[in-house]
């Protein structure tokens, strides 16, 4: 058949199946795959394409503005220069301020004639954050293109002022410091870890505190303490006793069983407290029988009756009641005075009729009244009580060296690179190196990620919320790999003030085992709510360039290798204090002699001690081997008793011979550790240009028999299903344990790759990764059966079929994102028109001469299977299903889809050389039943849209 008669049977068949087919031709646009709508789409994107407008047409980019503690914050003119805002460009009126999204007011103090000059004042009310990530609150000014910002509003203006008088009030005073972190608290994720101190009876501790300006009456004030116990002693009940004294008088006697919470409150006379210095003591009695009561102390709280005196020029306080009021404040060193309504912290007021009064030489009060209903709070201040912003920078999408647009779904990459700023240019000789590979790359800053999806403000959930973004919103095919780079601490705020930065923070979850538990994989869960990984990640746990450029430099290296002898070496190492150990370690050692392995063996039971032992496991190492498995007992910092701990790591010897090291222990991996500078799994990666090209290492406990089957099924996808990518190979071995094995949902989340997802194993063994599609003399409809990478265009396939001896004629696709058809046409040995990406989950229509079928192989790249949802518009849908689904007809397609809105699945069979068509109508199925298999191009046309549809051997329960 020519090619002319190809086109025109594909034009019979259109007609046949597709309503209103001359619509359709006048618009192609009816012939897509649409991307996923955006994530917040409606108001994310809009904020981040807004924000691109400020930048280029006003000439002012959005401003971050950090802030730590609660109070009024001023912004000179001068600081807005400094940031790179041109004052002549300013339009006051139209200057904004917004906190996670709202618009909060501002005044402007000294812009009165339409112009900002330097000594001018943005006026606002700051918030402090309660976050266990960050002090840091961030708050972004902008000026508008359209209308005008929100301003401070009046309320209370001018008039005498009336009510009744307020003598004090109550003011609350919260004392906590975080000293002691108990990662194994039960009770999970909702239960703050952080006290500030332990006492083990017999026991006292005092707790010194300073109040002001107390009320001189015989008011009541309240003290709450919250205690945890610590200790729980099954015989004994209760477990603690603690007796509570407030400036020497015993207030409190309290008693409680086990490791619950307990929230101590006590009434007491205002009396007992004093102007100034005050000491609360605790006394852990030791008189309940226990063999040990131990306690902690999280914080103190005071609420107690206070005059209405400034201290430090600013005096906050609440009032509680029905009808209206007059307050007194005194205490001011001079008279520039303001009083605000904070009640609502992010719409506050300015009072109006204050009254300002000289009580003594340079000793001022104010006077005002307010109406109140309910609870009010209120802030008076004086001019010296204005704070500064800790920073104020340009935020995402205006870095000075490189635009930013995290939300374009223009955006493209099947390799993600997120990093610390810090490890910027370290990290860009491998995404120069992945790029030159074919993958298409992009290297993202942390703190862009925080800009775009947290508002600035730095939180894990900002790093989930952007990979599912990409995942769902950016151009196809989907970015599959993701490389952190930047080491992380549980402790965030530094509570322990080690120094130790989290550079790119961990997600915790709880875990009976350990408590608060690391769990990197929980970034790469973006598809529905399961805990299985839908991309292929890994970690770099830097803490400078310079251990990031080692490890780049080290993989790089590895990579460029000739195969050599230590290719074909494996050295696996046995505990002795469990004979299970030495046994999982024979079982693997036989799946390595399948593959052709010289295997090499470290039993530390054959041994007549640890350092016999210990010394030959570094001599073997430094041997080089392809791959490392230690099976045997372990901690943080090393194995089994002293058999290799991190002090061993830099005695290594296998210079040029890094190995792939798998660790069937406990806690190897557990690299943000609040107090421990690394873990072994961090070091051996860290090991410069020796230790470990990469390590699969748990982060948690693990249990023998789970480790087992996840070694074996991770040598599996190695050695027989020939996924040596490192990322594919650990990923998919997670996923199979956890469906075949049925093991725990915290075994699934406790493995860490170490190093980088994308690294491909050396060596030559076992199967090879392969695809195959059938091209046919003339018309051919094929997709790609799999993921290949690096990517494959248009013009890679048209070389490699016509280098096989296949003419072809031309390859055309549509492009789903700009709602076109694109060709490429063979001419002459190059490809003319558009080389256009080949993706998974898309059909291609290829004419092709000759006269015998010919099977193309991929046999050189990583296929991975790609299980993926489909957007199906009204109209005719060219498209194609890369992984296999088992015994899966067109009429299971009618089916699932709805026979009622499925009019036609059609297809150019591979094999039959003919058209192939079923069809629906009054909701019965006809036409021809046959298989859909990877490797065809399908056109479904239905009737009305379908959105993230995935027909049914796809769901992670089929895979």
């Amino acid at each position: 058949m020519s090619e002319n008669q190809n086109i025109h049977e594909v034009e019979r068949l259109l007609e046949n199946v597709l309503i209103n087919y001359s619509l359709v031709k006048e618009h192609p646009e009816l012939f897509t795959i649409s991307p996923s709508p955006s994530l917040e789409s409606s108001s994310l994107e809009s904020r981040a394409k807004r924000r691109m407008r400020l930048s280029g047409s006003v000439g002012l980019h959005p401003l971050k503005i950090a802030i730590e503690q609660e109070g009024l914050y001023r912004i000179l003119g001068a600081d807005l220069k400094a940031a790179g805002w041109d004052l002549n460009l300013i339009v006051p009126r139209k200057l904004a301020l917004y906190h996670q999204g709202r618009e909060i007011p501002i005044s402007i103090v000294g812009a009165e004639d339409g112009y900002l000059s330097a000594g001018d004042r943005i006026i606002f009310w700051g918030t402090a954050i309660n976050s266990r990530f960050t002090k840091k609150n961030i708050y972004w000014l902008e000026q508008k293109e359209t209308g005008e910002g929100m301003r401070i509003g009046e309320q209370e203006k001018g008039g005498a002022h009336s009510g009744e008088g307020v003598n004090y009030f109550i003011d609350h005073l919260h004392l906590e410091e975080n000293n002691i972190y108990w990662q194994t608290l039960p009770g999970g994720m909702d239960k703050d870890r952080w006290f500030w101190r332990q006492m083990t009876a017999p026991s006292a501790a005092d707790f010194p505190f300073s109040i002001y300006s107390l009320s001189s009456g015989k008011e009541t004030a309240t003290v709450r303490i919250l205690f945890q116990g610590k200790t729980d002693i099954a015989t004994t009940k209760p477990d603690h006793h603690l007796i509570i004294t407030l400036n020497g008088s015993v207030i409190g006697d309290f008693s409680w069983d086990g490791q619950s919470e307990y929230l101590g409150q006590i009434q007491v006379s205002s009396t007992l407290l004093q102007e100034g210095n005050n000491t609360l003591t605790i006394k852990a009695v030791g008189d309940t029988g226990a063999s040990i009561d131990t306690v902690l102390v999280n914080w103190i709280e005071l609420d107690y009756p206070r005059m209405f005196v400034a201290q430090n020029h600013k005096l906050l306080f609440p009032i509680q009641g029905e009808g209206r009021y007059e307050f007194h404040v005194r205490g001011f060193s001079d008279r520039e005075i303001s009083v605000f309504d904070i009640t609502d912290p992010e719409r506050i007021m300015k009072i109006g009729n204050i009254s300002i009064e000289a009580e003594a030489a340079s000793v001022y009060g104010v006077r005002f009244s307010a109406a109140v209903s309910g609870r009010k709070r209120y802030a008076v201040l004086g001019i010296s009580a204005e704070q500064s912003p800790l920073s104020i920078e340009s935020g995402a999408l205006v870095r000075s060296d490189r635009e930013v647009d995290l939300r374009s779904t223009d955006n493209a990459a099947d390799y993600l690179i997120i990093t610390h700023p810090d490890f910027w240019d370290s990290i860009l000789p491998l995404a120069d190196y992945r790029k030159a590979q074919g993958w298409r790359v992009r290297v993202v800053d942390i703190y862009d990620i925080y800009d775009e999806f947290s508002y600035g403000i730095a939180d894990p959930q900002a790093i989930q919320d952007f990979l599912r973004y990409c995942f769902q919103n950016w151009a196809p095919p989907a970015p599959l790999f993701v490389l952190l780079v930047g080491d992380a601490n549980m402790d965030y705020l530094d509570n322990y003030k080690t120094g130790r930065a989290d550079y790119l923070p961990t997600h915790l979850y709880f875990t009976a085992d350990i408590g608060e538990t690391p769990n990197d994989n929980w970034f790469v869960c973006v598809s529905g709510e399961d805990i299985l990984p839908d991309m292929f990640l890994g970690r770099m746990p830097a803490r400078n360039p310079s251990e990031v450029r080692s490890i780049v430099e080290k993989i790089i290296s590895y990579e460029q290798q000739n195969n050599q002898p230590w290719h074909q070496r494996a050295l696996l190492v046995a505990g002795k204090d469990d004979p299970q150990f030495q046994t999982i370690t024979d079982e693997l050692a036989r799946d390595f002699g399948l593959a052709n392995f010289e295997v090499q063996k470290v039993y530390a039971a054959s041994y007549p001690n640890v350092d016999l032992a210990a010394e030959q496991i570094r001599r073997k190492l430094s041997d080089g081997h392809l791959i490392t498995v230690y099976c045997g007992h372990g901690n943080v910092d090393k194995w089994e008793s002293t058999l290799f701990q991190l002090s061993d790591v830099q005695r290594l010897e296998n210079i040029g011979r890094p190995s792939f090291i798998i660790l069937l222990t406990c806690l190897n991996g557990f690299f943000p550790h609040p107090k421990q500078d690394c873990c072994l799994a961090e070091e051996l990666l860290r090991a410069e240009n020796k230790g470990a090209v990469a390590c699969w290492a748990p982060v948690s406990v693990s249990y023998p028999t789970e480790q087992k089957n996840l070694t074996r099924e991770l040598l599996n996808q190695i050695f027989r299903q020939g996924n040596n990518i490192l990322g594919v190979c650990t990923t998919l071995a997670r996923i199979n344990t956890y469906v075949r094995h049925q093991i725990s949902g915290d075994m699934a989340q406790n493995y860490l790759l170490f190093g980088d997802p994308a690294t491909r194993l050396k060596g030559e063994y076992g199967a090879s990764a392969e695809a195959r599609i059938i091209i046919k003399p003339g018309i051919n409809f094929f997709s790609l059966p799999g993921r290949v990478l690096p990517s494959l265009g248009a013009e890679d396939l048209l070389v490699k079929l016509s280098s096989q001896g296949i003419g072809v004629r031309k390859i055309s696709g549509y492009d789903s994102i700009d709602k076109k058809w694109q060709t490429g046409v063979w001419k002459g040995g190059a490809l003319k028109g558009i080389d256009f990406d080949i993706v998974p989950g898309q059909g291609y229509v290829l004419y092709a001469d000759g006269d015998s079928e010919r099977t193309i192989s991929f046999v050189s790249s990583c296929i991975i299977p790609f299980y993926s949802s489909y957007i199906l518009d009204a109209g005719y849908n060219l498209l194609g299903f890369p992984a296999p689904l088992g015994d899966y007809t067109s009429y299971d397609l009618h089916r699932e889809l709805g026979a009622d809105s499925v009019f036609s699945v059609a297809t150019y069979g591979k094999r039959s050389g003919k058209w192939q068509e079923s069809y629906s109508f009054f909701s019965l199925t006809a036409g021809e039943r046959y298989q859909i298999e990877p490797g065809c191009g399908y056109g479904i046309g239905i009737a009305k849209a379908r959105r993230n549809w995935s027909p049914g051997p796809w769901s992670k329960e089929g895979r």
